[in-house]
């Protein structure tokens, strides 16, 4: 929902999972950057990635985040159902990378099931 902080999960039911919703949190942070988020399935192969220009603070008029109290928001969609992953039931330990101007920041994990 629009405006409100999302659950953040560690674990979802593959066979029930539409989407796994990505959310790259940004506070004191201003100006133009790329993101870069890097997905990367259980045996650790590469999936899919995101890239993107953001723009956080009062001089951007594009590539806006959402903002939520006083952390900026950038999502990214990753499908699950229908897709390879529901398909091949890749469960297990999946990876998330996020990367900013070229420099990784976090590393994350979700675990299908």
């Amino acid at each position: 929902v629009a405006g409100t902080v999302p659950a953040n999960k560690t674990s979802l039911p593959l066979a029930t999972t539409i989407n796994l919703y990505i959310a790259a949190d940004y506070q004191n942070v201003a100006g133009a950057h790329t993101q870069l988020v890097q997905v990367f399935s259980p045996d650790g192969s590469f999936y899919q990635g995101f890239n993107r220009t953001i723009c956080i603070g009062t001089g951007c008029t594009t590539n806006l985040p959402e903002i939520v109290g006083s952390v900026a928001q950038y999502w990214e969609t990753l499908p699950v159902a229908g897709s390879y992953i529901s398909q091949y039931n890749l469960t297990g330990s999946w990876r998330v990378d996020l990367y900013v101007d070229g420099v990784k920041k976090t590393s994350t994990g979700v675990l299908f099931q």
